[in-house]
């Protein structure tokens, strides 16, 4: 019997790999769930005051039926009461007392095995586990080349929740490559493959552009540092005949894309609204920059647009290689365009193969798999 403690991002802000893991993992063992403590200290700019201030409402507010949705299974949901300066000692010491307060965790059971669940290394900072508890890191990005992270202060706690963790568990090849083989773990992100391949009607603000009887090229997420800008510019120049949209929060100036009228940016829907897009424009994109982050990564929406049964075009990076059967792979800005168009007057993405490929990469699978390997663990321990 397990029970987790898990250290991840704030619930219900992003649909996260950790989030849709628990989603399954709460239905079967306890699950104490903490919201994110952040990877880096926070300035004066007017974002992380906001920040800041959203963190501290999360804090001293409870909505009993905000939290009935968010928290599925769990025993517990806490926005944890710390500071956020994880690159001072005596922050560390007096987190970690404020942490324990919070949890109010009862002494560990001989039939129960405690797991601190950590996807954010600066939460390392937070706990002290006992000698028989188990530690597992998530590890779901290359937080060295993560924007918006304080990279020495995460890889300092990294090495050091690395160096306690009784199974590291990485999303990507990359990833998994970089720590000690006798306790790492690969395990690619899933996929809710129910959501994103029922037929679901398609988005009103969608069907609008669609009206225009022009193919549609669509991308969903945030729009970031990680996307090749000069890639969908040279896209959308050279295909004026196709309607290109995009999905979700602008982090990055997008003026340059703004000024053409075959590009269209639509605000961040909720993860189970992404599907009335995704099944019905023309072509699914990846325009990532070729970075650190991105060759570490195993994209979320990589399976989830091939759930949905629309064609995919991506630049080339380790993630996008291992699926190249079921992805139409660009070398080029050239190419991209070319892949494109091939993939608008084509359907030979609707695969048998892949979609009973698929279904094996649920969610509940990618659970269950890793519950096995922290089995086998604690069989260990006890020998």
């Amino acid at each position: 019997m397990f029970e987790f403690i898990v250290f991840g991002e704030d619930w219900g802000r992003h649909p996260s790999s950790t989030q849709h893991l628990f989603h399954h993992i709460s239905q079967l063992y306890p699950v104490i769930w903490v919201n994110s403590v952040g990877m880096r200290s926070p300035s004066l700019s007017a974002t992380d005051i906001k920040r800041v201030g959203e963190k501290v409402l999360d804090m001293c507010r409870f909505d009993s039926e905000q939290a009935e949705q968010e928290q599925h299974y769990f025993t517990q949901k806490l926005a944890p009461k710390v500071l956020p300066w994880h690159n001072k000692p005596w922050v560390n010491s007096l987190n970690t007392w404020l942490m324990h307060q919070q949890l109010l965790l009862q002494p560990a059971s001989k039939e129960v095995k405690r797991v601190y669940w950590l996807s954010l290394p600066t939460a390392f900072s937070l706990i002290k586990p006992a000698k028989d508890d188990l530690v597992v890191y998530y590890c779901g990005d290359d937080f060295s080349a993560l924007a918006g992270v304080d990279h020495e202060m995460v890889a300092e706690w990294e090495a050091k929740l690395v160096e306690r963790a009784d199974l590291v568990i990485s999303a990507s090849d990359v990833l998994n490559n970089k720590f000690p083989p006798a306790k790492s773990f690969l395990s690619t992100h899933g996929v809710n493959y129910d959501l994103f391949a029922t037929p679901t009607v398609i988005d009103p603000r969608l069907a609008e552009i669609k009206s225009l009887g022009q193919p549609v090229v669509g991308f969903y997420g945030s729009i970031s540092s990680w996307l090749d800008i000069e890639l969908i510019q040279h896209c959308v120049e050279h295909k004026p005949d196709y309607q290109f949209v995009f999905v979700g929060k602008p982090c990055i100036d997008i003026s340059s894309l703004e000024k053409f009228n075959n590009c269209h940016f639509i605000p961040a829907v909720a993860h189970h609204q992404l599907p009335g897009f995704s099944q019905h424009w023309d072509v699914s994109i990846l325009p990532f920059a070729l970075n650190e982050q991105i060759l570490a990564c195993n994209p979320l929406k990589l399976t989830e647009y091939l759930a949905a049964k629309t064609p995919v075009v991506t630049t080339r990076y380790p993630a996008a290689e291992a699926m190249a059967d079921y992805l139409n792979i660009a070398n080029s800005k050239e190419h991209f365009v070319q892949l494109l168009e091939q993939s608008v007057n084509t359907n030979e993405h609707n695969k048998l193969s892949l979609a009973l490929w698929l279904q094996t990469q649920s969610w509940g699978n990618k659970a269950e798999q890793i519950i096995f390997q922290m089995m086998r663990k604690f069989s260990f321990a006890q020998v």
